[in-house]
Order: structure tokens, then C-alpha cells, then sequence
């Protein structure tokens, strides 16, 4: 079972077996992972593969722990007003 929802800022896809993966634009896609029983987010560059028409993850990309993660969630409104102020 493959679910896709669309909103105006995400499209969401995920199957039963599967964390849903969250669409950033673009090629660029954010999911929850796990590995040794640790969660981390996952941002990554995804491609099509030629052979099976499916999307996959590349190398391009930054999986954050959990604490990077709260770390990035704290400096989001700091990010966001420089980049306003560089936009100008």
C-alpha cells in the first residue's frame, strides 16, 4: 500500500513497511531513519533509477541525530532572520 498526501509546503509518501518520506522541493526529501535501534533524520538529494523508475536516496545529503536535529530546530528562527536580512 503506497499513500501520498499533498499539502501547499509537503507531499508526504510512505507504504505499511515504511517511514513516510517528506518531499523539500525539488529533488530534496527529509524521513525519519533508524539504525541500531537510533533515530536520525535524513535529508538527502533523491535520484530516479534508470532500470526500476523509482526514486533512491544518494550520497548527497546530511543525516542528523537527534540531538543535531534539536540543535538545527533551535537556530531555524536565526536562519530565517538573516537570510530575510540578506534578502533585502
Amino acid at each position: 500500500i503506497t499513500t501520498t498526501i499533498t499539502t501547499t509546503t509537503t507531499t508526504t509518501t510512505s507504504t505499511a513497511t515504511e517511514a513516510p518520506v517528506y518531499s523539500l522541493g525539488g529533488r530534496k526529501k527529509a524521513k525519519v531513519s533508524s539504525y541500531k535501534g537510533k533515530f536520525f533524520i535524513d535529508i538527502r538529494e533523491y535520484y530516479t533509477d534508470k532500470a526500476t523508475q523509482e526514486d533512491k536516496p544518494s550520497s548527497k545529503g546530511v543525516t542528523l541525530n537527534i540531538e543535531q536535529w534539536e540543535a538545527l530546530k533551535e537556530v531555524i528562527p536565526d536562519l530565517t532572520e538573516t537570510l530575510q536580512q540578506h534578502s533585502k
